[in-house]
């Protein structure tokens, strides 16, 4: 690292010239054309090149330079230049851009043949990289399929609402309506004959109230029969929208599904979707800066070097914690869903478990890598964006599939070859799931038992995790942990990231027994106890967050400190967090309580799943649409995490209501059948 740190300051010091460039270049033209060999040697050598000069200043002279891409792409049309940036690599440990603008006669097989020459020239000869060109892409059948089954969800959309706004709810408006002016009208009848009645004298009291009696008799065999006529003339209206297809319609109304979003029902679990919530901001936090580091041309590399060795920015680190929040909440809501049926049948109808398992999540899922990989690539330009539709190509062209059956944890073996890369949370979660019913079911029946299997499986997890992670010297250090090794083998395999789902499973075993014998109530008066937790769990919360900072500032971690840290970190942070929640499920904690329960975060937890399926690829569109290069900084970076949040939450929503709360509805009317 060091190394590419002083040629990034020397190229900072040292603008090469267009005469220095070929005097480097030109023993090395080597073309493996004789057509491109002429050009370059007219545009470097004798000048003679239409617009030699700005060709030859549209490239970049730097690394993480992309030149001019706007002045060389317009010599395209003519076909005298094309733009051909090549990416850098450094020992696996990061990538730089220099842009280049070729002559329209050297396309990326002749360049790629000259990169040894080429690099040279930038004083990056002992590197290795590859060169992509601009090309224009054309309409392909997948973007075809896509917009056709975007066409017919949308028409769907359309049909269903309009279904009912014009038939259903117009029709209950007016029968509200005409109920609510028959009850006007009733009471004021009843107003009159109480007026009249205390003027009459009390000789004709009894006779008026016989026939009053009479007349209240014959009004209510009257209405018996007008509510009968009028519930069989409601039925018969009712009945035509009643019929399956078009309730199917009626799936996809976004009225209905827009009330079922903002709709909230009181729970002692509210908490949670202010934690899910946040814990969704974190993440978008986290990739916003990691995925600006990953793809985007930073010249002020050694700013972003620094980040870590700041207070602050241990937050930004820690984010990873955040993923096992979810898996802590996925773990605890699996096992209470899966006790109640306990309790109330005696049985998990388990084939029917994963079933809904799988239908929740596959048809947002399926949409967005289909989205990402055929539509996406329509949706910018620009000197990286040839990169950007290589990569998706490469990625989802060939392993969508594990993503939707759940294995990209496992294949492919490459981590950076996963179509949606955040979505190995989704396959641990999936795989958790599949062992959470005889967990729970264990439990159940013998708790002992439960206690010692979970218990065996999370000290298998320590263990697996110690070995792996002695086994190949992984650090704390996130920033300097080498290749893959920490992602493919600790990062996203099931082994190692399975403790906290077991906490969650534990924790509602507590809670569920407590809520049962009605002990929750005893644990409110202990206010000791609850302060003593508080300050317990926000000191390992502070410990988990910014215990980690010393080994980015020194980087002098022993081998057994390293394994440490990795081992118990995550579960420590969640011990932390439940600290906090226990009280809250138990009915105390004002007034964070009440900021953690307020119904202002329904609607951002129930978008949660589509801003983790859609955010990567919305940040990546972003960055692979740069035009310059990115200089960070702080202000910079706080703009773009509130725009990808502000975007990324109004894009789930359009999603949430066109994929995802049409496709549940549908689940649960398929499941009941």
């Amino acid at each position: 690292m060091n190394k590419f740190l002083e040629l990034v300051s020397s190229s900072n010091k040292k603008q090469f010239s267009v005469e220095y460039q070929f005097q480097l270049l030109l023993p090395y033209v080597l073309c493996s054309t004789e057509e491109c060999k002429n050009d370059i040697d007219r545009i470097y050598v004798s000048h003679t090149y239409p617009n030699w000069t700005s060709i030859a200043e549209s490239s970049g002279t730097k690394p993480n330079n992309l030149g001019d891409w706007s002045t060389c792409t317009k010599f395209k049309d003519a076909k005298l230049a094309r733009y051909c940036p090549t990416v850098i690599d450094y020992k696996d440990e990061t990538d730089f851009y220099v842009g280049f603008c070729a002559p329209y006669s050297c396309g990326e097989k002749e360049l790629n043949e000259l990169q040894p020459y080429i690099y040279g020239l930038f004083g990056f000869s002992d590197f290795k990289g590859t060169f992509f060109c601009d090309e224009k892409i054309s309409y392909n059948n997948g973007f075809i399929v896509m917009m056709v089954i975007s066409g017919i969800i949308l028409v769907l959309i359309l049909s269903g609402t309009a279904i009912d706004y014009y038939f259903v709810e117009q029709f209950e408006a007016k029968e509200r309506e005409r109920e609510n002016k028959k009850n006007e009208k009733e009471n004021a009848q009843k107003g009159d004959q109480s007026s009249s009645s205390s003027l009459r004298n009390e000789n004709n009291l009894s006779m008026e109230s016989e026939e009053a009696k009479s007349a209240n008799e014959n009004d209510s065999l009257l209405k018996k029969k007008e509510n009968i006529n009028k519930g069989y003339k409601k039925q018969k209206l009712y009945n035509w929208w009643d019929k399956p297809f078009f309730v199917f319609l009626l799936q996809f109304s976004i009225i209905r599904n827009t009330r079922k979003l903002f709709l909230k029902h009181p729970s002692s679990l509210d908490s949670f979707n202010s934690i899910r919530t946040l814990s969704m901001f974190w993440i978008v936090l986290g990739h916003c800066y990691f995925d600006i580091l990953s793809h985007a041309p930073v010249p002020n590399f050694n700013w972003a070097l620094n980040l870590p060795k700041r207070w602050s920015f241990q937050v930004v680190i820690a984010g990873e914690y955040a993923v096992d929040v979810f898996f802590f909440l996925s773990g605890f809501l699996a096992c209470l869903g899966f006790l109640k049926l306990l309790h109330s049948k005696g049985k998990i109808p388990i084939h029917l478990a994963y079933l809904h398992r799988f239908l929740r999540l596959v048809p947002a899922l399926a949409f967005i890598i289909f989205f990402s990989l055929y539509v996406s690539p329509y949706m910018g330009q620009g000197p990286m964006w040839t990169r950007y539709i290589q990569d998706i190509k490469h990625t989802c062209g060939k392993y969508w599939w594990s993503d939707i059956i759940f294995i990209n944890n496992w294949w492919p073996k490459n981590n950076i070859d996963i179509c949606l890369g955040q979505t190995w949370y989704l396959s641990n979660d999936f795989q958790f799931f599949i062992i959470a019913p005889f967990l729970v079911w264990l439990w159940f029946k013998n708790k002992l038992y439960g206690w010692i299997t979970s218990g065996l499986l999370m000290f298998g997890s320590f263990l697996y995790t110690i070995i792996i992670s002695s086994h190949y010297n992984m650090v704390a250090n996130v920033m300097d942990e080498p290749g893959t090794h920490y992602m493919n083998w600790f990062y996203e395999k099931p082994m190692s990231r399975i403790p906290p789902y077991l906490i969650g499973i534990m924790l509602c075993w507590i809670y569920f027994d407590f809520k049962k014998k009605n002990l929750l109530k005893r644990f409110q008066a202990k206010w000791g106890w609850r302060w003593l937790s508080y300050a317990f769990g926000i000191t390992l919360l502070c410990l988990t967050i910014y215990g980690s900072r010393s080994s980015y500032v020194n980087n002098d971690w022993s081998k057994a400190r390293n394994v440490f840290w990795i081992t118990f970190t995550r579960p420590a942070f969640i011990i932390g967090l439940i600290c906090f929640l226990f009280w809250w499920l138990s009915g105390y904690g004002n007034p964070l309580r009440q900021i953690m329960n307020s119904r202002y975060w329904v609607v951002f937890a129930r978008l949660t799943y589509m801003v983790y399926l859609l955010h990567t690829t919305v940040i990546k569109v972003v960055i692979y649409n740069f035009l310059k290069e990115y200089y960070m900084c702080d202000s910079q970076m706080v703009l773009l995490f509130m725009a990808m949040l502000f975007f990324n939450y109004c894009l789930a929503f359009v999603f949430t209501l066109f994929i995802e709360a049409p496709f549940m509805n549908l689940e649960k009317l398929l499941l009941k059948r």
